[in-house]
């Protein structure tokens, strides 16, 4: 509290940061179609490494949901963002022939965001019940035709994550 006006404040820059991490984690692999998935992917196994860090994403964002919470307005913004952000990566598949019949993006990007939170939450209570990573690679190898998980599967980055200098 030394350094942040108010409790707010604080929590606002804890967020911030977190999410600043989570956009270095996932990026690593791409920013377009299905690197965005791989990230997502990515970004699960490095939450694995960090139950800190969820679990307090978690805690606040379910308190968030309180329309005076001060969280509140970052988490509709932040949802929006990945909404979006997922939504645009099968569109891209999609344009790209990768995508399997019938999927929507967007509604499709609503049920991976919400996969990504509540396997979160559940991992918080069982970790050893829950696949962070393998989980959301299933639903995402789902979405798009095998040929082509396989391949962006096999194009990802081999570098753990949190390993070596300049990683998050």
């Amino acid at each position: 509290m030394h350094h942040f006006d108010s409790r707010e404040a604080l929590l606002t820059a804890v967020l911030e940061h977190r999410e600043a991490i989570a956009h270095r984690v996932a990026t690593r692999y791409g920013i377009t179609g299905l690197d965005t998935l791989v990230g997502l992917v990515g970004l699960a196994r490095y939450n694995a490494r960090h139950p800190g860090i969820v679990e307090l994403y978690c805690v606040v964002s379910a308190e968030a949901t309180a329309a005076d919470h001060p969280a509140h307005p970052y988490f509709v913004a932040r949802y929006r963002r990945v909404r979006t952000r997922i939504t645009e990566a099968l569109e891209h598949a999609g344009r790209k022939g990768e995508l399997r019949a019938g999927v929507l993006p967007e509604r499709s990007a609503r049920a991976c965001v919400a996969l990504m939170d509540g396997l979160q939450v559940q991992w918080l209570l069982e970790p050893d019940a829950v696949d962070m990573p393998g989980e959301p690679a299933e639903h995402f190898a789902s979405l798009v035709r095998p040929g082509a998980w396989r391949r962006a599967l096999a194009a990802a980055p081999t570098r753990p994550i949190g390993s070596g200098r300049g990683s998050a």
